[in-house]
């Protein structure tokens, strides 16, 4: 793998420098670890790397620009892809839609468990309530005959404490089943079909990318080791 970085077209994704499982061999924050990065790439000589504009635009989000000397930006060639010029094979428009419609049965799914799970919690938590207002009145009366008790025990904070939970919970795995572990936006799409244009290596720390990347025969580095290839060449040309 050395040798074909060594000569080759690296396609670099956002998610080097924005997961921390592979920036922090780079930098402490986003930022660091993109200049420490370019600064690397600088000193190497045969190896060429791209973004596709969309993609760079992306990274700016996390990143404090204006702390990257222009000399090192330049490091990272932007491309867009011949998108009007590039073929895919008709499989994968069919594996595309039955991953897809798989995904909404399975959302529905975490949508229908959630909603359940909500109703009983209300459920118990009237049967509670019901029962300490009972237990209050009871009380009340009993000591203070003459009084009519009418403030109600607050459980409104408790409510909206369990609702925020609850909602919390459906996001997370409604995000896990629609969207982990597939291409799900233009971005994606311009890296790998970038990487197929130039025969690159691409690197993403994406499942989704990943996964497509690999029907599609696109040679893929995965973002953990490239701190230790790109170190290892720097050895080799010193």
């Amino acid at each position: 793998m050395e040798k074909d970085i060594k000569h080759g077209r690296i396609i670099i994704d956002t998610s080097i420098f924005t997961n921390p499982e592979v920036y922090q061999s780079f930098g402490l924050n986003p930022t660091e670890a993109l200049r420490s990065f370019l600064e690397i790439i600088s000193k190497l000589e045969g190896t060429s790397f791209y973004m596709p504009p969309s993609i760079y635009q992306e990274l700016l989000n996390f990143i404090e620009a204006k702390d990257i000397p222009p000399d090192l930006q330049i490091r990272i060639i932007q491309k867009p892809p011949k998108r009007y010029e590039l073929s895919v094979p008709a499989f994968l428009l069919y594996e595309l839609i039955e991953d897809v419609r798989h995904r909404i049965d399975k959302g529905l799914r975490v949508a229908e468990e959630a909603v359940r799970k909500k109703i009983d919690k209300g459920l118990k938590i009237s049967e509670a309530m019901e029962k300490r207002r009972k237990t209050s009145r009871e009380k009340s009366v009993f000591l203070f005959p003459d009084v009519r008790m009418t403030e109600e025990i607050p459980y409104k904070t408790e409510s909206e404490s369990l609702e925020a939970a609850a909602i919390a919970d459906l996001r997370k795995k409604y995000r896990a089943a629609l969207r982990e572990g597939i291409i799900d936006s233009k971005e994606d799409v311009d890296l790998i079909l970038l990487a197929k244009e130039l025969d690159g290596i691409l690197v993403t720390a994406d499942a989704g990318i990943v996964k497509w990347a690999d029907k599609l025969g696109i040679r893929y580095l995965d973002p953990r080791m490239l701190r230790g290839i790109l170190d290892k060449l720097l050895q080799e040309k010193n």
